[in-house]
C-alpha cells in the first residue's frame, strides 16, 4: 500500500520538559492554549526554508462560491474575499515583525508564482469539487513543498501548492440562524455568506504558513488525520506543538485554526460581543507558532527539549509526533524517527 491514512499517536505525558512553574499540563488539550504546526520528515515546516518567507500567489479565474443557507444560494466573489484575507494576514505578520510577505503576482509567468488560489475543478478527470462534496470540505491547502514530495503526493488532485476552494458550501437553517445570532447586528444573509468564505480563506492561509489544526479532543494524544503520505519515497508527515500558553496566563484568543466550523460561535462567546470582519484573524499564540516554525525549522537538535514551545526563539527543537502505523515502522526506523 503506497498511501495510508495517518494515525498520529501523541505521547500522553512528557510532551515538553519545561520548568514546573511554567508548564501547564492542560494546555495540550485546550485549543485556546496550544498551537500545532506541520512537520515533514524530521523538521517542523519552515516558511523560511520552503518558500524563503515570501508567498507569491496568483488568483486564477476563480468565479463565485455558492453558499446555501437552507433555502437560498448566495453567490460570493471568491477573488474579493481571497484578496481581503491575504491583506489581513500580510498586515498581521508585518505588525508582529514576522518577516513573511504575501504578494499577489497577477499575470506573472508560472515560474514567478509559488502558490495558486483556485475554485475547485469540476472536470470529470480532475473532479476536485466531487472530492469536496464527498468529504464535506470547504477547501484544501497544499503546502509549498519540493517537487520530490509533490510528485508523489497522496492526493493527486491537489498536488499543486495553493488553496482550492469548493464552489458550493451548504448549511442548514439552524446553522445559519447561529451565524445571524453571533455576527454583526442586522447583518444580511449575503454578508454572512461573504464573511464565511473570507474566514475559510483566512484559515487556509494559516495552513499555507505551516499551521495545523488545534484541537479540543487530544486527551491521551491520539489524533487521526488524513495528511498526505508517500511510504515508497519515505516522506513522513507529522505535527508538532509549536506554541503553548504558560501556567497562570489567561487563554489565548479563539484560534483561527480550529478543526471545525464553530469559529464564529466560539469567538462570540469569548469576546462577549457580535463578531465583525475585523475580529477574524490569527491569535497572538498562532503568530508565536509561526515565529517558532522559522526558528526551529532545521534538523532536530540532540539536546533535551526544554522550553521548546515557550521560548520566542528556538533554543531547543519541539517534539514532532509521527504516525505509528505498522506500515511506517520500517521507514521510521531507517530515518531514526522511531
Amino acid at each position: 500500500m503506497k498511501y495510508i491514512l495517518l494515525i498520529l499517536l501523541f505521547v500522553a505525558s512528557d510532551v515538553f520538559s519545561v520548568p514546573e512553574q511554567d508548564y501547564d499540563p492542560e494546555a495540550r488539550i485546550n485549543p485556546n492554549r496550544h498551537v500545532c504546526s506541520y512537520a515533514i520528515n524530521d523538521q517542523v515546516y519552515s516558511p523560511a526554508r520552503y518558500f524563503n518567507n515570501h508567498i507569491r500567489y496568483r488568483i486564477e479565474d476563480v468565479g463565485q462560491v455558492a453558499v446555501f443557507n437552507g433555502t437560498t444560494y448566495y453567490l460570493v466573489d471568491l477573488a474579493t474575499e481571497a484578496r481581503n484575507a491575504f491583506a489581513m494576514w500580510d498586515r498581521r505578520l508585518y505588525e508582529r515583525g514576522i518577516p513573511i510577505t504575501l504578494t499577489e503576482v497577477p499575470g506573472s509567468p508560472p515560474s514567478e508564482v509559488n502558490f495558486w488560489i483556485s475554485g475547485a475543478d469540476t472536470a470529470p478527470e480532475h473532479n476536485q469539487e466531487g472530492f469536496f462534496q464527498q468529504n464535506n470540505m470547504y477547501a484544501l491547502t497544499t503546502l509549498i513543498l519540493p517537487d520530490r514530495i509533490l510528485n508523489n503526493y497522496a492526493f493527486p488532485l491537489f498536488n499543486t501548492p495553493g488553496i482550492s476552494v469548493s464552489r458550493q458550501m451548504h448549511f442548514s437553517h439552524e446553522e445559519f440562524d447561529t451565524f445571524r445570532e453571533v455576527l454583526a447586528e442586522g447583518i444580511e444573509d449575503q454578508e454572512i455568506a461573504n464573511m464565511f468564505v473570507y474566514y475559510v480563506i483566512a484559515h487556509e492561509i494559516g495552513h499555507a504558513l505551516g499551521l495545523h489544526h488545534t484541537n479540543d479532543d487530544m486527551e491521551g494524544f491520539e489524533w487521526a488525520h488524513e495528511d498526505p503520505l508517500d511510504t515508497e519515497a519515505g516522506h513522513v508527515f507529522g505535527a508538532s506543538i509549536t506554541a503553548l500558553v504558560p501556567r497562570g496566563q489567561p487563554d489565548a484568543r479563539t484560534p483561527l485554526m480550529g478543526a471545525d466550523d464553530q469559529y464564529f460561535l466560539r469567538l462570540y462567546n469569548q469576546l462577549g460581543s457580535r463578531v465583525s470582519y475585523d475580529d477574524i484573524g490569527p491569535s497572538e499564540l498562532e503568530l508565536d507558532a509561526i515565529e517558532m516554525e522559522n526558528a526551529c525549522g532545521s534538523p532536530l537538535s540532540t539536546r533535551h527539549k526544554r522550553n521548546a514551545a515557550l521560548s520566542k526563539t528556538c533554543k531547543e527543537k519541539p517534539i514532532i509526533f509521527y504516525p505509528k502505523a505498522e506500515l511506517l515502522i520500517p521507514i521510521l526506523q531507517e530515518q531514526g524517527l522511531f
